[in-house]
């Protein structure tokens, strides 16, 4: 399969899978992350994140739970100013977006593990396009209900910025193993 129509086909069928959360409130978590958290609202320099935890509490305070992601609460911070208010279907949007891309990298991942398994068993391996199996497992993670609560509910952003970032660093770090065996292979010829 052509790798342009699978990641649209991917990312649609991630995008509409969970379309239905566009239209959900704040709940929960949210309201004490997101609605009531100083840090988000603007109320606080930004660079109080990284003194807060997650609940725009001080870490040193004995109230604080202790749990510290800043990326996620300036990407909340981010979504208030983008949306100029606490407007629930902006962060909605946001993890719908995040989750698509993080379907997306499941099948580079996917894919690259599998072309690398077949590539060390055979020469003569496809360079265009992406192994059906990589396309219909990335399918099945676009709709599976276990992403549910991090899709649907806006403080599961962490989990999937959490995904998205060592995916990331998974395919960076293999991708340059696999890039440094080659040129060693390619040296080891040329002497």
């Amino acid at each position: 399969m052509n790798a342009f129509t699978a990641c649209i086909l991917v990312s649609a069928t991630a995008l509409i899978s969970f379309w239905p959360s566009l239209d959900g409130d704040f709940v929960f978590d949210d309201i004490e992350a997101i609605v009531n958290n100083e840090d988000v609202k603007l109320t606080s320099p930004w660079y109080q994140t990284f003194r807060n935890d997650f609940w725009g509490k001080l870490l040193i305070s004995n109230t604080s739970h202790k749990s510290y992601r800043p990326l996620t609460v300036l990407t909340f911070r981010l979504n208030f100013i983008w949306s100029e208010s606490h407007r629930p279907f902006g962060f909605h949007a946001v993890n719908l977006f995040l989750h698509s891309i993080s379907c997306l990298l499941t099948l580079a991942v996917i894919d690259f593990v599998i072309r690398d398994g077949r590539r060390s068993q055979c020469r003569s391996v496809r360079t265009l396009g992406v192994t059906d199996v990589s396309f219909y497992a990335a399918l099945l993670f676009a709709v599976h209900p276990v992403h549910s609560e991090n899709v649907a509910g806006i403080v599961g952003r962490a989990d999937v910025l959490c995904a998205i970032f060592f995916v990331v660093a998974f395919l960076t770090y293999v991708r340059s193993f696999y890039n440094l065996e080659i040129g060693r292979a390619s040296c080891r010829e040329r002497v």
